[in-house]
């Protein structure tokens, strides 16, 4: 009902004010060559512009580097966030190129993954990013196989990847397309949410307390006391290339709703952010979230499932977890469609569950949507898609049990053919 009152109270606001309801219903055309706006929790597509076209991404490319980097660290035992990344002569030199976005590194420094991920989310440090690149690939070249593989796993397979910095490279430099760009943010921020302790720093010192202590200043001109500061925005990052021109992806949380926005391909630096605003205001003025299950609800939705072998004679079921939806700020509340899907592994072409199934037991999945509302869902991310669990432990009944449900099921199917048997001879 709660929805039902927002819609009723949207729709009096749209008569009283017109001219303001249809501004903010209205998809802006953004001053770039692509971009895209996701709910950053669902991976749900709220705006679109060219949104798969290739263009070079320049520094944006590195927080592939940075989500591959931390992904493959925490996998491994002898590493963590704390390991002593080793500079190499060839991420010294880079660092030491003050006309791009660097940190100096010194090869008798330790630095930890930690404190190179915190550089190259502030200040693009380009030998920063190498270091960590050389660290988990052992070379460049070995890494980049990483980073393409990673998207590849994502269902995306047209890119152009040539290094782990974005630097351009005989003419070259890493390509991709804004959704792509959405798809890389939406796992890192989900994968990895204290990366944003990093992204959403204005300023900070890399090695602090030291007599190599250096200020940085991040490049990102929408955080607090930049030119385009906006409340609530964390991060990510801005790039750009000598083709395309420039580029930002952005991240924002208001009122628990997280959205990202990437602007690719923009005449000038400030118009990337400029187009970034637009596209974050429309985002919060034509959406909503809305809690719609939540987890431990019981799954009404669902036709009741039998089981076999146990004292309980229905599976209990309840949803996993919580599951929100964006839905559009219109006139009428969506009516929300619920369609179920079984467990193959569970039910193996049967119509009931077998015991013992354990509590928590993942028996299905729950796709909910609105009738009659497309919604569009980047590839790999969440969905519209929620866990269906069994809320207690179901117990096998021991083979005496069972061996008597057997017998008073025959016995049941034998009278209730007979009683068809007279019913059609006496009609």
């Amino acid at each position: 009902m709660k929805l039902n009152y927002l819609f009723v109270i949207l729709l009096i606001t749209s008569f009283l004010f017109p001219q303001q309801s249809q501004a903010q219903s209205t998809e802006p055309t953004i001053d770039a060559i692509s971009a895209i706006s996701i709910d950053s929790e669902n991976g749900q597509v709220l705006m679109s512009q060219n949104a798969d076209e290739i263009l070079e991404v320049g520094s944006v490319s590195k927080l592939l580097s940075v989500y591959v980097a931390l992904k493959t660290i925490g996998a491994q035992d002898e590493w963590t966030r704390e390991s002593i990344v080793p500079i190499s002569d060839e991420a010294y030199q880079l660092s030491q190129d003050y006309n791009i976005g660097n940190v100096p590194l010194r090869q008798d420094y330790n630095y930890t993954v930690n404190e190179l991920v915190e550089a190259v989310s502030i200040n693009l440090a380009n030998g920063a990013t190498l270091a960590l690149a050389e660290m988990v690939g052992e070379t460049e070249a070995d890494f980049v196989k990483m980073m393409e593989t990673q998207l590849l796993e994502w269902g995306v397979e047209e890119f152009n990847l040539i290094n782990s910095t974005g630097l351009e490279d005989n003419g070259e430099t890493n390509a991709f397309s804004a959704e792509v760009a959405a798809i890389i943010a939406y796992h890192l921020v989900n994968d990895f949410p204290d990366y944003l302790d990093y992204s959403h720093q204005a300023e900070a010192v890399f090695k602090p307390n030291t007599d190599d202590a250096i200020d940085m200043n991040n490049y990102n001109q929408m955080l607090k006391g930049k030119p385009y500061e906006r409340e609530n925005v964390l991060g990510l990052m801005p790039g750009s290339s000598e083709q395309d021109g420039n580029s930002f992806v952005g991240y924002s949380n208001e009122d628990d709703f997280g959205i990202i926005t990437v602007v690719l391909g923009t005449e000038d630096e400030d118009t990337r952010y400029e187009e970034t605003v637009r596209l974050m205001d429309y985002s919060y003025s034509a959406y909503m979230k809305e809690l719609v299950v939540s987890e431990g609800q019981p799954t009404t939705q669902v036709n009741t499932i039998k089981v076999e072998g146990s004292f309980e004679s229905e599976a209990e079921l309840i949803y996993g977890e919580d599951m929100s939806l964006v839905v559009p700020i219109i006139d009428t509340a969506p009516r929300l469609e619920y369609e179920f899907s079984s467990n193959d592994a569970l039910f193996e072409d049967r119509s009931y569950l077998v015991a013992p199934v354990e509590q928590g037991e993942v028996v299905g999945e729950m796709t909910i949507y609105g009738a009659g509302t497309e919604f569009t869902y980047l590839p790999s991310t969440k969905g519209n898609h929620v866990p269906v669990v069994q809320a207690e432990p179901i117990e096998e009944a021991a083979w005496y049990v069972n061996g008597w449900h057997s017998f008073s099921n025959g016995v049941s199917n034998t009278w209730e053919s007979t009683r068809r048997f007279f019913v059609d001879l006496f009609n």
